[in-house]
């Protein structure tokens, strides 16, 4: 019995390419790390934060518009501060909040801009923490310096892009498109003038503008029916899943941006880039690095894995795939 014939002809031929590697292992040890990875950022911390926020506008919601201010201040920093915490739920929570602590004080216009301006400054502030108090002070540990790969390619063309006086174009597109927390931290590592990064990353704004609309227009359109049994905002639910679609276009506009520049950077910078200093102390924990793993890879073999070792690794991507 020939249990390939269950299978398509492309399939079959992905099995025999498959089974022609010669580390099945490292495929599998993979697999089970990004299984991980995925379940600590999209499931545990995006639950979390979604909790959190949710609890917070609904905490806040009859509360002076100096209270709100100085929690969602609070509560944005904190959030900022945590490694897989993304900035557009923070700006979106902020958009929902804010305008209705500060409509009769500010209006709604004026609430909306302050509201923006208010998410820029926690943006610029969790920066300014990330690279000043986290970043530099891990740029003392071989440790931190080999994780972010200092020597690596990518590491030495951001580096010299990002220390450019003034704010370009591809500056200001990798502060803004690259993830924030390891962009910062990454700058503080680095040890880069603090005010140059900060005035490059000022263009987030055009990021935030739609995100926090997109609150605001959610907010709009949870307000209770007029005397009437009439919506007293009909058209809100379509305005904010419009500029719900326009932060998602502009988020991956800036990581298309980021990643752009990234390239072409290295390329015409490559005289600056070699010219670029190695750090030794990385060098040498990298090769020491390199020798273990290539002890590790004749160690765990595939041909040489117990049928225990090879079912368990099996058993666990499979367990992996269901719990994602």
């Amino acid at each position: 019995y020939d249990w390939r014939t269950w299978i398509t002809k492309r399939t079959r031929q992905q099995v025999d390419d498959f089974n022609s590697w010669d580390d099945h292992g490292k495929v599998y040890r993979i697999a089970l790390y990004w299984g991980i990875a995925f379940t600590l950022l999209q499931v545990i911390v995006q639950q979390f934060t979604v909790v959190l926020l949710s609890w917070l506008i609904k905490t806040t919601e009859s509360l002076p518009l100096g209270v709100v201010t100085i929690v969602i201040f609070m509560v944005g920093m904190f959030l900022f501060l945590l490694p897989t915490t993304p900035g557009g739920p923070i700006y979106i929570a902020a958009g929902a909040v804010i305008p209705s602590a500060g409509k009769y004080s500010l209006g709604m216009v004026g609430s909306v801009v302050y509201c923006i301006m208010l998410c820029l400054v926690i943006k610029l502030m969790a920066c300014a923490m990330q690279q000043k108090v986290i970043g530099e002070g891990l740029s003392n540990y071989v440790t931190t310096r080999r994780w972010i790969g200092v020597n690596s390619s990518l590491v030495r063309t951001m580096r010299v892009v990002v220390s450019e006086p003034g704010m370009t174009i591809a500056k200001s597109s990798i502060l803004v498109g690259c993830p924030d927390w390891p962009t910062s931290v990454l700058c503080g590592i680095l040890r880069l003038d603090l005010l140059p990064i900060l005035v490059g990353t000022t263009p987030i704004i055009f990021i935030i503008i739609p995100m926090v609309l997109t609150g605001y227009f959610a907010y709009m359109a949870s307000l209770p029916p007029d005397s009437y049994g009439q919506m007293q905002f009909p058209h809100a639910n379509t305005y904010s899943a419009m500029f719900a679609v326009l932060s998602a276009i502009a988020q991956f506009a800036s990581m298309a941006a980021a990643a752009f520049y990234v390239e072409s950077e290295s390329k015409r910078r490559k005289d600056d880039i070699d010219r670029l200093p190695v750090d030794l102390e990385v060098h040498i924990a990298e090769e020491r690095e390199r020798i273990s793993n290539d002890a590790f890879t004749q160690a765990t073999k595939w041909g040489s894995s117990t049928i225990f070792t090879k079912w368990t690794l099996r058993l666990s991507v499979v367990s992996m795939i269901a719990c994602c």
